[in-house]
C-alpha cells in the first residue's frame, strides 16, 4: 500500500514537473546568441540571404597570366599561397577536405567584393582561420565591414569582419 502511494506521489511530481517545464519553455523561449566555437556551422541567423549562385568571386587572374605547357601549368600570381581545407562541410560542394586552393593577400578594401571566398580570423575562434564567402559589405575606411557565410551554412557568421582580419582571398580552386 505504501509503495502504491509512493508511486502515485512520484508519478504526480514527475507529471507536474513536465507540465511546468512545457509552460515555462513556451513563456520564456531560450534563444542562444552563439552555441560554441566547436559548432562552426550554426552561428547567428543571417539578416542577409544566402549568396545567390550568380554572385561570383572577382576575376583576379587574366588569361594571359595562365600558361599551360605539356608538363606543367604556370599561373603568374605574385605572392600566391597554397591552401588546404579542414573537413567542416561549411563550403561544400565547392571546397572540401582534399581540395586545394590558391590565395593571395588583399592589399586594400576594394580588393574584396561580394561573392569572394576569403580566409579570415574571427574573434570568436581565437587563432582559427575560417574560409567563407562574402555575402555583404558595408561602410568605408575605418567603418568598412564584410559579412561572410559558408555556402552550406543556413546562417551568416556571427560577427562582422574588419579588413585587418582578412588573411587571404581565394583566386583558384584545384581538385
Amino acid at each position: 500500500m505504501v509503495t502504491l502511494r509512493l508511486m502515485i506521489l512520484l508519478g504526480s511530481i514527475f507529471f507536474l514537473g513536465g507540465l511546468l517545464g512545457m509552460l515555462l519553455s513556451e513563456s520564456f523561449p531560450v534563444t542562444p546568441q552563439f552555441q560554441s566555437a566547436a559548432v562552426l556551422d550554426t552561428p547567428q541567423k543571417s539578416s542577409f540571404s544566402q549568396p545567390s549562385p550568380k554572385v561570383m568571386p572577382k576575376d583576379r587572374i587574366s588569361e594571359q597570366e595562365i600558361k599551360v605547357y605539356p608538363d606543367s601549368v604556370v599561373i603568374e600570381a605574385p605572392h600566391a599561397v597554397w591552401a588546404t581545407f579542414a573537413d567542416t562541410g561549411s563550403m561544400e560542394p565547392l571546397l572540401f577536405q582534399g581540395a586545394n586552393a590558391l590565395q593571395m593577400k588583399p592589399s586594400k578594401q576594394d580588393d574584396i567584393q561580394v561573392g569572394d571566398i576569403i580566409s579570415y580570423k574571427p574573434f570568436f575562434l581565437n587563432d582559427t582561420i575560417l574560409i567563407h564567402r562574402v555575402v555583404a559589405i558595408e561602410g568605408t575606411g575605418e567603418n568598412w565591414r564584410a559579412y561572410a557565410q559558408g555556402d552550406a551554412n543556413p546562417f551568416q557568421d556571427p560577427e562582422p569582419i574588419t579588413f585587418d582580419q582578412i588573411e587571404r582571398v581565394t583566386f583558384a580552386v584545384v581538385y
